[in-house]
């Protein structure tokens, strides 16, 4: 495997660099490059330009202040070629491979392969004991012997003789680029670094051992024993199961790319699938509304705001076949999954923001102030479907007694509870139960425990749903559904999406670290540590998803002034516990007296 290859005591650096290689930015990934990759790998790793790569992270290192707490990762080359003993002879501007043939073990040492880029082959392999003729062995740092050979402008080295001997250029670019499809070839121009993976091959080999570990865990006693916990392992087993069938009947290919540029850290991954397949009526495509839907949202400190476009996103599909999946496993989820169905017939899309609640409702914990609106064609069918959507989740578990190990709702509708900006407005209520072994375990217990009271407005064909009972934020939001002012229209968001989200992007989501803060600085002196510094127009972490022929590509970036912001931030921690001195602090940051007596 790689791994033998490398330096045993330096492959978690080596591990890190290849992370940051993996997100640069400015030279493409060629189909030169890609005919290199030989025709027995189901995954490989190409890293387009090294020295590109080293100038980059470097830049971003400094402007970001990582320098100052990692001064290595100012030459991340230079620690690269430390930790492999791989110093002369390599091209410094050319792109390095990693290629991987799986079979029903894991990866083969016989179809492992590792091509550096070299402009003098023969100072190269001496300088790691090896000659330039023909096929050598190499010792890089403290590794057993790794074979090599000179390809064109490469070293293709190998744990194993049999893969140098065998190894060929399989000239297979244009596969590869087919089987990520239109929408991932649209970003291969941007990509500085891509990890591929021939889904169908992987699914088929690895997917009956991981079905079958994960059953033999059900048999587990403690987790027989266990009814909540065997619940959601059967549900997680059959998702697995399913999922892996879409993969291996409907995927042609799967890739990750990345680069890394002024705006921040970029992310893609593009999937292509089979015409007519089941993927390929999830995710019909088209002309989407997403961004008219975000302009829609009131414009006030958030969390997250997201966008979906039903249209291009075929919803109830997916819905009815996780309702599929869910009733044996989950039959009181599976119940109301089916009821949404009506609700999504009826819409064209949603948009959804969780803004930052006020302090007093936070410290209730009662922290989830969400909105979502709806369009469609008719906002009073919306009305009644989700009317009965919210009855259905009431009933659902009902005929399965009081002692079954299920998750169940309390819920409650009044219907005209008053009337705003023309608009009726009608309340509702729900409340999740858990069973005691549930709760016990399921994080959502805590956080969903109060439950919500929230209001449902129809205007025109706009469906306004709130978790809160602020009279003051429904009428807002009543008013923006005639107006196209919303958080999809400020600055901040309008230049995330230019940058980060291809155009006719069938779902976005856009993250405020800046009013998560807000939230946090709410309780955080609590602790006795220093509310956080906010910077002023902090850019949103930006993700989208944009359907083209049949391939999806999803798209994300990280901002550097997101990264900047964490580092002060970690700094101004750490520097605070420097000067605690490592004494502890009460409630409202007093020193205590002594430490806490151990539990035991």
């Amino acid at each position: 495997m790689l791994k033998s290859m490398l330096p045993k005591s330096r492959q978690a650096l080596l591990a890190a660099a290849m992370v940051l290689c993996a997100t640069t930015a400015q030279a493409e990934i060629s189909p030169k490059v890609l005919d290199q990759v030989p025709a027995d790998s189901q995954m490989f790793v190409v890293v387009s330009n090294l020295a590109d790569v080293n100038s980059k992270i470097a830049k971003m290192a400094q402007t970001t202040g990582i320098a100052e707490m990692s001064p290595e990762m100012t030459d991340v080359l230079a620690q690269f070629k430390a930790a492999t003993g791989i110093e002369a002879g390599i091209n410094d501007n050319g792109a390095m491979l990693f290629a991987v043939g799986i079979d029903e073990n894991g990866p083969n040492d016989n179809q492992t392969y590792w091509l550096v880029p070299v402009n003098d082959y023969a100072a190269f392999a001496e300088a790691l004991g090896g000659d330039g003729n023909g096929i050598t062995s190499l010792s890089l740092q403290d590794t057993n012997d790794t074979f090599a050979k000179q390809v064109g402008n490469y070293a293709v080295l190998s744990p194993s003789r049999v893969a140098i001997e065998n190894y060929k250029a399989g000239n297979a670019s244009e596969k590869y680029i087919a089987n990520i499809g239109k929408a991932g070839e649209s970003y291969l121009d941007k990509a500085d670094a891509m990890f591929y993976v021939d889904a169908p091959v992987i699914a088929e080999t690895f997917g009956p051992m991981m079905t079958m570990q994960m059953n033999m865990a059900l048999n587990n006693p403690m987790i027989a024993q266990d009814p909540a916990q065997k619940q959601q392992m059967q549900m997680g087993v059959k998702l697995i199961e399913e999922w892996l069938t879409v993969v291996e009947k409907d995927v042609n290919g799967a890739a990750i790319m990345a680069n890394l540029n002024d705006n921040g850290i970029n992310f893609a991954k593009a999937v292509g699938y089979k015409p007519d397949s089941e993927l390929s009526k999830w995710l019909p495509g088209g002309k989407s509304s997403v961004a008219a839907l975000l302009d829609k949202l009131p414009a006030k400190n958030y969390i997250v705001a997201s966008a979906f476009d039903f249209k291009t996103l075929n919803m109830n599909l997916m819905i009815e076949k996780l309702a599929d999946i869910m009733k044996d496993s989950d039959p009181t989820m599976a119940a109301t999954y089916e009821k949404i169905g009506p609700l999504l017939d009826a819409s064209e899309g949603q948009a959804t923001v969780m803004y930052v609640p006020d302090q007093m409702a936070l410290m209730s914990g009662n922290f989830i102030n969400q909105l979502t609106i709806t369009k469609g064609k008719d906002a009073q069918n919306m009305m009644g479907a989700f009317r009965n959507y919210i009855e259905a989740l009431g009933k659902a578990g009902e005929e399965l007694g009081d002692d079954a190990a299920v998750m169940t709702f309390d819920t409650t509708w009044t219907p005209d509870a008053l009337e705003l900006d023309g608009a009726q407005v009608a309340q509702y209520s729900m409340t999740m139960n858990f069973p005691p072994e549930m709760a016990q375990q399921n994080p959502m217990a805590m956080m969903f425990a109060q439950g919500f009271n929230g209001y449902v407005a129809a205007k025109g064909e706009y469906l306004i749903q709130t978790t809160t009972l602020d009279q003051a934020q429904l009428t807002e939001a009543i008013k923006a559904t005639e107006a196209n002012t919303g958080i999809g229209t400020q600055p901040l968001v309008s230049q995330a999406r230019a940058n980060s989200i291809p155009a006719n992007s069938s779902a976005d989501m856009f993250v405020n670290l800046g009013g998560i803060a807000e939230m946090g600085n709410m309780f955080i002196p609590m602790f006795g540590m220093p509310a956080i510094q906010i910077p002023a127009n902090l850019s949103p972490i930006a993700a989208g998803m944009t359907i083209e022929g049949d391939s999806l590509l999803a798209t994300g970036t990280f901002p550097t002034d997101n990264i900047t912001f964490l580092v002060n931030t970690a700094k101004s921690f750490m520097a605070q516990q420097q000067m605690m001195g490592g004494q502890n602090m009460g409630p409202m940051g007093e020193p205590d007296e002594a430490p806490p007596a151990p539990f035991y």
